[in-house]
């Protein structure tokens, strides 16, 4: 791996764009549980939810907005807020499911 890999957390996985880097909070920070009430929240709505029907829920673009904005919390550089959200915005599914899933683990083993 070369220096452009991006970071979570301190390790050096290639899952996101190489300008990003990522600060997952370790499970012992304050708001624990917050976080994981939020990602999975967010997984859920990308995750096949049914109406009362039985018919998929397709994820709206509020609900996009609301993850991109969810994980823009993580980001640790760029500063630029704008710049972060353009680099989540082109982040690809497997990067956001690989994301998603830190966050809910809080820990180090997702990572390399």
């Amino acid at each position: 791996m070369n220096d452009d890999t991006p970071q979570i957390d301190g390790a050096v996985p290639e899952v996101v764009p190489a300008e990003l880097v990522f600060d997952i909070p370790p499970p012992d920070v304050p708001g624990f549980l917050r976080r994981q009430r939020t990602a999975a929240a967010h997984l859920a709505v990308f995750r096949g939810q049914r109406d009362s029907r039985g018919r998929p829920v397709l994820p709206t673009p509020q609900d996009y907005d609301d993850l991109v904005t969810f994980l823009l919390g993580f980001v640790a550089e760029p500063q630029n807020r704008d710049e972060a959200r353009e680099l989540l915005l082109d982040m690809d599914r497997d990067q956001y499911n690989k994301l998603l899933t830190a966050v809910l683990a809080e820990n180090d083993s997702f990572l390399r």
